[in-house]
């Protein structure tokens, strides 16, 4: 069996290696596809076909960024996507792609801290 049509790279899915700078997206939508054996999150946006397979660290980022755990209301909405040398994975370094706002964007909840605390 020939392997060549297995050794594409070529995909619409967003690898850290894609991105050598910060990019700015704006969010069409997401849907669910199967990655591997697990479902996972998937973003769409409207300026580019590349699409982010989202991870528990970028959900809980975006849905913080934007006051909200439902993906449709994070539709036209930006966001940067930049490459993280620092990502951890099953205790290794190796890499990979975080979400941030566009500078001078607030994320929409602020973190709420207990002021009792003594110290």
């Amino acid at each position: 069996m020939e392997i060549d049509k297995f050794m594409s790279t070529e995909s619409n899915w967003l690898r850290q290696e894609d991105l050598d700078k910060p990019r700015l997206y704006t969010i069409k939508g997401a849907d669910v596809a199967k990655v591997g054996e697990d479902d996972k999150i998937i973003l769409h946006f409207e300026d580019s076909d590349d699409q982010l397979v989202c991870n528990v660290t970028n959900l809980s980022l975006l849905a913080n960024f934007y006051g909200s755990t439902n993906t449709e209301d994070w539709e036209g909405k930006k966001v940067v996507l930049w490459r993280d040398e620092n990502v951890m994975y099953a205790g290794k370094r190796v890499g990979g792609i975080r979400v941030r706002l566009p500078k001078g964007e607030e994320p929409a909840k602020k973190p709420e801290f207990d002021d009792d605390v003594p110290f």
